[in-house]
């Protein structure tokens, strides 16, 4: 049964604001801008053509919980004010959790779908293989069953990018204190966007496929430090989408098991005379071992979801106890 995560907080208490921070922004980017060898390994696991595994999944998920781990530590480290003028900055974080949450919520779904696609196939594959020649009704039927339940775990969901920066750049702008509070704000929301793009990625990956997420370049322009890093960012984001099937689930996984249906179809297709027996059962042996990658990798992937989202609800409660113990 799909587990739903619910994501409803106690509103945020304001505390009184400061004036001063005591923490380093710069020594934050730089430990911000080690994730790039993160970014990096992430261009080596992509596949040809686009496509994209759950092992990469996984990997995406674990340096999103790293991006969210320095940005809470940052807030635990700063005597952040509560409120800039037009910004409510604690707001900013807890929005960014409960956006990271909603995430969860949405690749849990994708993940349970994709369980019930995986026990179809299990079961189509039992079918095939009741009889030393399958009966071509019987494999007519399940592959008509496997394609509409593929047609299920993509689009299941659509979703915009927001273009963060432009909320920075107006609370920068109408800040008072704004050449005090800029390189901290502009910090937060960069490293805000960087998860929003991530965010994005793994939704494209799983749920709805796009071939576009929105500009968010400009957050990285104040800090030199982040030169590589955006660099390498965008090299990420050009790889996983040019050329993206909109259309269609990019996941390797699926891709595999896919094809094997299509190659039973055809082989069907030709009729009892016309197919290659030994060619359909190499199709059904691929397509009982292209269920099991699929069941292996949902498992490394599902565990590292369920991490991520204790850990953000953590991050949420901790914060509002540190807030509410400063009033």
């Amino acid at each position: 049964m799909e587990r739903v995560f619910l994501t409803c907080f106690p509103p945020l208490c304001r505390g009184k604001p400061s004036s001063s921070t005591n923490v380093n922004v710069d020594e934050s980017v730089t430990l911000f801008s080690s994730l790039v060898s993160d970014i990096d390994r992430l261009q080596t696991w992509l596949l040809p053509e686009g496509s994209i595994s759950l092992q990469w999944c996984s990997e995406a998920t674990n340096l999103l919980r790293k991006m969210h781990s320095q940005l809470l530590l940052f807030y635990e480290k700063s005597e952040v004010p509560s409120s800039w003028d037009c910004i409510n900055i604690l707001d900013v974080y807890m929005e960014e959790a409960l956006h990271l949450l909603d995430l969860c919520n949405s690749l849990s779904s994708a993940i349970s779908w994709m369980g019930r696609y995986r026990l179809t196939v299990d079961l189509a594959v039992i079918k095939f293989c009741d009889d030393e020649i399958p009966d071509v009704a019987t494999i007519k039927a399940e592959i008509e069953r496997l394609e509409n339940e593929g047609k299920k775990i993509c689009g299941v969901e659509k979703r915009k990018y927001k273009n963060m920066f432009k909320t920075a750049a107006m609370a920068e702008t109408k800040s008072k204190n704004r050449h005090h509070h800029s390189s901290t704000i502009r910090f937060i929301y960069a490293v805000k966007s960087t998860i929003d793009v991530m965010d994005m990625l793994l939704f494209s990956a799983i749920l709805y496929p796009v071939s576009d997420i929105g500009e968010y370049e400009e957050v990285y322009r104040g800090f030199p430090q982040l030169k590589f890093f955006s660099a390498s960012l965008g090299k990420l984001v050009g790889c996983c989408l040019k050329g993206k099937d909109c259309t269609r689930s990019v996941l390797v996984e699926n891709m595999v098991i896919e094809k094997a249906v299509l190659d039973i179809k055809e082989e069907i297709l030709k009729g009892e005379e016309g197919a290659d027996v030994g060619r359909l059962r190499k199709s059904i042996d691929l397509l009982k071992r292209s269920s099991l990658a699929l069941k292996e990798g949902m498992e490394m992937f599902e565990a590292l979801v369920n991490e991520l989202f204790a850990e953000v609800k953590n991050g949420r409660v901790k914060l509002l106890a540190m807030v509410n113990g400063k009033q």
